[in-house]
């Protein structure tokens, strides 16, 4: 990053790999713990789904971005319904004909060749274009003899990171909370003597 300190890693070893982020005290500012009212606020204002995708109908248990980024904006990437520009990519090849030291033509309508023997010359007689994609992105610079058009557009869809450090904090948080009033509960049956918990 800009200061030159490392925010995060990979790791892997001979069975699994690991995606680190940078967590060390040094590099934060404590201002107390998650306190259990908040982490129960976040974890019902989450809204779990299930359903199927509709590219190959196979089925998912999770969220959707939108919902997700009420509780949790920091670990979801870009924008709802955002789209792009997409279209054709070409490119246009000089073509023409090879002859000989008497003008005889050797050989007609081929790209201009990087070496030709002495006595032969390239002379260029047309031009031909070449679909290289369709439904390209725009790209951000192109070679001078590749041109790109626009044809329509293409959703560039949201993502969202599962696990993040504030999903782990509050549902940790939310958990000891109901771990403790569980633990209060059980004390108060034990002392007037119901027994069985």
């Amino acid at each position: 990053n800009a200061a030159k300190t490392q925010i995060g890693s990979i790791g892997t070893t001979s069975t699994a790999t690991a995606y680190n982020t940078t967590s060390d005290p040094r590099l934060k500012n404590i201002s107390g713990p998650l306190t259990t009212a908040a982490a129960t606020a976040f974890v019902n204002g989450l809204k779990p789904l299930v359903g199927t995708w509709k590219a190959d109908g196979s089925p998912f248990c999770g969220f959707l971005t939108t919902d997700y980024a009420q509780s949790d904006p920091g670990s979801v990437v870009g924008q709802p319904d955002a789209t792009q520009p997409v279209g054709t990519l070409t490119h246009t090849i000089q073509l023409g004909d090879v002859t000989d030291s008497t003008g005889k033509t050797i050989t007609s309508s081929v790209p201009q060749p990087s070496n030709l023997p002495t006595g032969q010359k390239w002379t260029q007689t047309s031009s031909e274009t070449q679909i290289i994609g369709e439904n390209v992105p725009q790209p951000a610079n192109l070679p001078s003899h590749q041109t790109w058009t626009e044809t329509g557009t293409a959703p560039v869809y949201q993502q969202m990171e599962y696990a993040s450090p504030a999903w782990c904090a509050n549902m940790t948080a939310a958990l000891q909370g109901a771990l403790a009033t569980i633990a209060e509960m059980q004390s108060l049956l034990h002392t007037a003597g119901i027994k069985g918990f």
